[in-house]
């Protein structure tokens, strides 16, 4: 079901989204997913919701005793160097659903929960990077907000605009990681 209301939201669009829609690339019965929803907007929160444990597992798989790889790690996910076209297709549904938190609170609840849960993570990456180091007067928790306010920036930038920002922002977070890990950048 949640592949399913994926296409259905590349293929319309959030305004455009039906329940039948839905159902017309879902593989089993209309009626299964009145079943268990009351609108489409139920459907999308099970969508989004599905989606931050995915992200959040995709980065747990690749995490590391290095808390520098852990957050080279959530660039990687967020900014590939060459996205999928279905890693392409996700940016495009993420941010047409985004756009949809202006005004519908269940959605906006659930985007500031993925910002707080990817900003703990950023964060306690930092915290260990700074400790580590022995760094005293960095606030990890700001540094966290700079890297996430990039991220969901470029994020925006890259479809809803032409302009491709997705190399020259990983390049800035990336040097912002080796700033902090105390390394020069390359």
């Amino acid at each position: 079901m949640v592949e399913a209301t994926f296409a259905a939201i590349h293929r319309h669009g959030y305004s455009d989204l039906t329940i039948q829609a839905i159902a017309d690339e879902f593989e089993k019965s209309k009626s299964l997913l009145y079943y268990h929803y009351d609108d489409k907007d139920e459907i999308v929160a099970d969508l989004l919701d599905y989606a931050l444990d995915w992200f959040l597992s995709a980065v747990d798989d690749r995490t590391t005793d290095d808390p520098v790889e852990n957050l080279r790690a959530v660039v990687e996910e967020l900014l590939p160097v060459d996205p999928t076209d279905e890693e392409l297709a996700g940016r495009h549904v993420v941010m047409e659903l985004r756009a949809q938190a202006v005004t519908n609170p269940e959605f906006r609840a659930t985007f500031t929960e993925i910002d707080e849960r990817l900003h703990d993570r950023i964060a306690g990456h930092v915290r260990e990077i700074l400790d580590r180091r022995g760094v005293e007067g960095v606030d990890a928790d700001d540094a966290a907000e700079q890297f996430l306010a990039v991220l969901n920036g470029t994020l925006i930038e890259s479809v809803t605009t032409d302009r491709d920002v997705t190399p020259a922002m990983r390049r800035s977070l990336l040097t912002r990681l080796e700033t902090l890990a105390g390394e020069c950048p390359e």
